[in-house]
């Protein structure tokens, strides 16, 4: 995820957006893990930020006060705001486990 969002950031000239889901299987992890996810958005600047899913909220917690965000309980909540709200020039890292089913907001966005 850090390399991910490492890579986003180096990208100019465009809106940096993560659409990010919940990392699945992490135990007793996952909430520090997640608020660790947010640090590195901070360190990044990535420019807008969406998490789906139970665990990403930390993530939101996180980077607040820092980065545009919005959170969704699940991918098939945000296909009305991401089409509103991204555009043909943004440049959008989507990741999460396979189980939050972020592949649905590809084919969304694909046929818009």
């Amino acid at each position: 995820m850090k390399s991910s969002i490492d890579l986003l950031s180096k990208v100019n000239d465009k809106r940096r957006v993560a659409i990010l889901g919940d990392i699945l299987e992490l135990g007793d992890y996952s909430i520090d893990i997640h608020k660790n996810i947010g640090k590195v958005l901070i360190e990044d600047k990535i420019d807008l930020v969406i998490t789906i899913g139970e665990y990403s909220k930390n993530i939101n917690e996180v980077i607040n006060n820092y980065i545009e965000n919005y959170h969704f309980d699940k991918e098939y909540e945000s296909y009305d705001f991401l089409e509103k709200t991204l555009n043909e020039f943004d440049c959008v890292l989507i990741k999460g486990s396979h189980a939050i089913n972020l592949k649905n907001i590809v084919e969304y966005l694909m046929k818009k």
